[in-house]
């Protein structure tokens, strides 16, 4: 990848996701993405608040959920760093308590089995009502008590069951070995050094006026409802932390190897380190120590992702390519992994090697984007060649075709899907060096400005005998 990202690529990447919020039924999401340590993109599209009207910016903060579960992570391995814990301890050597349970597996779990899903713990208690907000988040008698009532669910060390209760429990052993509050280690450990000024392990009241309300899904004929104040008690350090787009690319821009921040890189790399397989996932995706590892195109992505009742959030970083993008959306039912998955795409075709300056001004005129009922095209370069992508999908680079240019108003279509218009021609019209319409297999397709007009002038269609 280069050293610089291009402006129009960033130009590209911004254009797409303002269609998608046009034709996506999201309240409102929020993107940044860093570039060697240094945001080049923070942009925010739809709504803060619905009823109120009031536009999303992107110094609005979203809750991420089990994003705080890399948080936690972080401080335990800074805590390895400075030798008062080890990842092979087993955590009753300093939580004793976990000696005292009926099931006696449970002072044999190590920090490293907690930290990767592996020690066997609950998912979220005897009673998880709080996911549904019908009761508060458990306090720390409650974790403590419900971990020796509960036991171990499975063998620990045999796989991974993820676990909110584990990073509870992760949560009581930080504030053992450090003598504090976890929500006060995280901010001296993680918050202030990065001087992350919109990043919180807990809801409080301060920050009201910047949460972006989250919003659950319509259902049953009855609309989506406002998701207010939430508290997580003992499990901020599993599912806590409220932050922004811009922080959160801070923070996982801190972890990569030779950044000099936060971690030794003998410590990223084993955090980075896949100690798990996740089952039921079919990206051949793993989980490290509070990180997972995805790969897109073939290269390595590691993060986290979010979701609560009425948030949904995914932060990434690409260490090969110093590459770190976080997606925050303010509904439950949004895919920010899809979106932040689009983006990495993007950036790939879009920063690949450039064609000459003369092959570029032959066929600079054939870019736009342009429309019919079947929906947009963009016409593109991607390195050194045209293509169609289809942009009001959230991986538009997926299904992109090379075009071909046959003369001063023609291109072919080159795919290698058999059921698109494969090897065949569009042909353009052009007024003072514009596109004024396109016509592939005799299908119009409109310059999108005026696609809009006729659109809007339409109401029921039907066709004659």
């Amino acid at each position: 990848m280069n050293k610089v990202i291009s402006s129009d690529t960033i130009k590209y990447i911004k254009s797409w996701l303002e269609l998608r919020y046009d034709n996506a039924d999201i309240p409102g999401y929020s993107v940044a993405i860093c570039h060697n340590g240094r945001v080049i993109f923070n942009e925010a599209f739809g709504f803060a608040n619905l009823k109120s009207k009031q536009k999303l910016n992107s110094d609005n903060i979203f809750r991420v959920a089990s994003m705080s579960k890399t948080f936690t992570a972080t401080v335990i391995m800074q805590l390895v760093e400075e030798g008062k814990l080890r990842l092979d301890d087993k955590v009753s050597d300093y939580l004793d308590w976990l000696k005292g349970g009926k099931d006696k597996r449970l002072s044999q779990i190590t920090v490293r089995q907690v930290m990767s899903h592996g020690a066997g713990i609950i998912r979220d208690g005897l009673d998880s009502g709080f996911w549904n907000l019908d009761r508060p988040f458990p306090d720390r008698d409650e974790v403590k008590s419900t971990i020796l009532e509960s036991g171990l669910i499975i063998e620990n060390n045999i796989r991974m069951k993820y676990s909110n209760w584990g990073y509870g429990l992760l949560g009581l052993l930080i504030e053992k070995v450090v003598g504090k509050p976890y929500n006060d280690v995280v901010t001296e450990k993680i918050i202030k050094p990065l001087e992350l000024k919109n990043t919180f392990p807990e809801y409080s009241p301060d920050m009201k006026d910047k949460m972006a309300a989250g919003y659950t899904r319509r259902e049953f004929g009855l609309p989506s409802m406002a998701v207010g104040e939430i508290y997580t008690n003992a499990l901020s350090s599993a599912t806590g932390f409220c932050s922004n787009a811009a922080d959160l690319c801070r923070f996982f821009s801190a972890h990569l190897i030779g950044s000099g921040e936060l971690l030794n890189d003998e410590s990223k790399k084993e955090m980075q380190k896949g100690e798990w397989s996740i089952m039921g996932d079919d990206s051949n995706s793993l989980y490290g120590l509070g990180m997972d590892i995805r790969y897109i195109r073939n290269k390595k992505i590691v993060g986290h992702g979010g979701s609560c009742t009425g948030h949904k959030a995914t932060g990434t970083f690409d260490g090969e390519n110093k590459l770190a993008i976080v997606v925050l959306a303010n509904f439950f039912w949004a895919a920010p992994f899809n979106i932040a998955r689009g983006i990495y795409n993007a950036i790939d075709n879009l920063e690949s090697p450039k064609m000459d300056k003369e092959k570029y001004d032959k066929l600079s005129k054939f870019q736009g984007r342009f429309a019919n009922l079947w929906g947009p095209t963009d016409i593109i370069f991607c390195g050194n060649k045209l293509i169609k992508v289809w942009p009001d999908c959230w991986n538009p680079f997926g299904g992109a075709c090379d075009l071909k240019y046959i003369d001063e108003n023609t291109l072919q279509i080159d795919t290698n899907n058999s059921y698109g218009n494969i090897d065949e021609k569009m042909k353009f019209e052009f007024k003072d060096g514009k596109v004024q319409a396109i016509y592939r297999s005799g299908e119009l397709i409109m310059p999108i400005d005026e696609w809009k007009k006729k659109r809007k002038s339409m109401s029921i269609v039907s066709l004659p005998r």
